[in-house]
């Protein structure tokens, strides 16, 4: 599970970075607003990539997982999920993300907390695999270093696709979105695991357990998780942007290959930073501390601010998408697939201890009534 979630984790970050790189308007366009419409209304949809990231995150993101919310089995029952979840386990054991795991072992040493792993060195049993771990560690260490020091040269130099501002406002830009984004992806582990902590154990942490009542009060939680979502794709967008190469003099970085400054241009080298400096390094701290991650008192503002960014109604056309995708599709709400395993269930319990068996929908309580009385055959 750990390997699929890093190797998923890469590819969504690849997908985004990806879309914008389809979606940035051409710097030398003369043309026309599109559509006539107003210049400001061009300026936030076309110039700052507005459209791209609600076509995002409403028809990409948020309408499949509502769906995989209310339609789990169905979501999963496909090839395309087990293309997906492959692919996801090709990307982690390529190696390109094993940072991580360093980040991990040391956090662990320095914290003095044991922090269970399924690439935990201890774990591993023969030499090749120590020797294959390793290697793969080395190779994400030299890949996320060249990116960095790729990225910091662009920026430098003023050649990324970022909007004309000074160098060291693009620098501090990106290092407050790379820590946002990481916030709010180990926000979101920190909360679900407070959710689960005994009541007297979250008295000591007065700031996390108001965090904890704000999110999960009323409907907040799916209204928090769809904020959340909104937030970081933007934060990803213009994440991409910064670290997307833009040159203009037709020289290639450090006199690299023409092949390899075209993989360069894709933005692959923001995705690898992103994706363990901006997720899941983070996520192994919220992971470990999740309530000294929620005492943050900056973690109620994000909170507050993903709730803001749901209330607004940008992307409610969530759900009507999320209903006609499941109506194409034909998804069953997994209530259809557990009451009908949970029926039969019972009545292969009771049936074969005697018992003739009827059960009755509890419309109150949205179960069962089990009515049972002596088989007549016993008799």
């Amino acid at each position: 599970m750990e390997r699929f979630i890093n190797g998923r984790q890469f590819l969504v970050s690849l997908v985004v970075f990806g879309l914008n790189y389809c979606t940035s308007p051409i710097d030398d366009y003369e043309g026309d607003n599109v559509l006539g419409l107003p210049n400001w209304i061009n300026v936030i949809f076309y110039d700052y990539g507005g459209a791209a990231i609600v076509t995002t995150v409403i028809v990409g993101q948020l309408a499949s997982q509502v769906s995989a919310a209310q339609c789990m089995i169905d979501f999963i029952n496909s090839w395309f999920m087990l293309l997906t979840t492959y692919l996801s386990l090709a990307i982690e054991m390529s190696g390109i993300l094993h940072t991580v795991y360093i980040i991990r072992m040391a956090f662990s040493k320095f914290s003095g907390k044991a922090i269970s792993s399924e690439e935990d060195v201890d774990s591993i049993q023969t030499t090749p695999q120590k020797i294959f771990f390793w290697v793969r560690v080395l190779l994400s260490i030299i890949v996320l270093g060249i990116s960095i020091v790729i990225i910091g040269k662009d920026i430098v130099e003023e050649n990324t696709a970022m909007w004309e501002v000074p160098p060291y406002v693009t620098a501090l830009i990106l290092f407050v979105l790379i820590n946002l984004t990481g916030a709010m992806d180990g926000m979101q582990i920190a909360l679900f695991a407070a959710s689960k902590m005994p009541e007297n154990q979250l008295h000591y942490y007065p700031t996390a357990q108001t965090n904890c009542e704000l999110t999960f009060r009323g409907s907040n939680a799916q209204a928090f998780l769809i904020g959340r979502q909104i937030c970081v794709t933007c934060c990803m967008f213009v994440i991409a942007r910064i670290t997307s190469p833009n040159k203009t003099d037709g020289k290639n970085v450090f006199g690299v290959p023409d092949l390899v400054q075209e993989i360069i241009d894709t933005g692959v080298l923001g995705v690898m930073l992103t994706t363990i400096a901006g997720s899941l390094a983070w996520r192994i701290i919220a992971s470990t501390y999740p309530l000294e991650f929620l005492s943050n008192p900056l973690i109620n503002l994000l909170i507050r601010l993903c709730l803001l960014l749901e209330k607004s109604g940008i992307c409610s056309a969530t759900w009507i998408i999320a209903f006609a995708q499941n109506k194409i599709f034909g998804y069953e709400n997994d209530e259809e697939y557990i009451g009908q395993r949970r029926s039969e269930s019972i009545e292969s319990s009771f049936s074969s201890s005697g018992y003739d068996v009827e059960l009755a929908m509890d419309s109150e309580n949205e179960g069962f009534d089990v009515v049972y009385c002596p088989s007549q055959h016993n008799n």
